[in-house]
């Protein structure tokens, strides 16, 4: 399965200060994949962790 294919209950929409912190936590596998998923629902912040991580 991916991302792209899991239909999410929730948009979550991630505070620009808060981009590394939680970037931090996914990079750490402190964070579930469920809410990975849901993090990158925000496109803003998605394209910010591609740009600096993939």
């Amino acid at each position: 399965m991916t991302l792209s294919k899991v239909k999410l209950k929730k948009k979550y929409k991630v505070d620009i200060t808060d981009y590394q912190d939680i970037a931090d936590c996914i990079r750490s596998d402190q964070v579930p994949a469920s809410a990975i998923a849901e993090y990158f629902n925000d496109k803003v912040f998605y394209k910010w962790y591609k740009k600096k991580y993939l």
